[in-house]
């Protein structure tokens, strides 16, 4: 599957499965949004990766409509959701996975 070109945002990508989730889908091609309640973390992956990051919390819709707004404006497609896959969600053209 071609991941370059799409966006993502990774929920609690400042440190653990996060993290190493960011770092393999830009090493994708993936554009990817960092976005985690410790601020100061999720600086430092977007810094090391070269990606946004959005401090906040997942629990609080204002935050994550920041984050999807902020993967959104990383590329030009319409944002979709990946339910199957927990801690991301692609902005893409790219068919959805679904669960069974």
């Amino acid at each position: 599957m071609d991941l370059n070109g799409i966006s993502a945002v990774i929920t609690g990508g400042a440190s653990g499965l996060g993290e190493g989730t960011a770092r393999k889908l830009t090493a994708a091609g993936v554009r990817c949004t960092i976005f985690d309640r410790n601020e100061d973390g999720a600086k430092k992956v977007a810094a090391d990766l070269g990606a946004n990051y959005v401090a906040g919390d997942v629990t609080n819709p204002d935050d994550c409509q920041r984050a999807v707004d902020q993967a959104r404006a990383a590329t030009s497609a319409s944002p979709s959701t990946a339910p199957g896959l927990a801690g991301w969600a692609v902005s893409s053209t790219a068919t959805t996975p679904r669960t069974t």
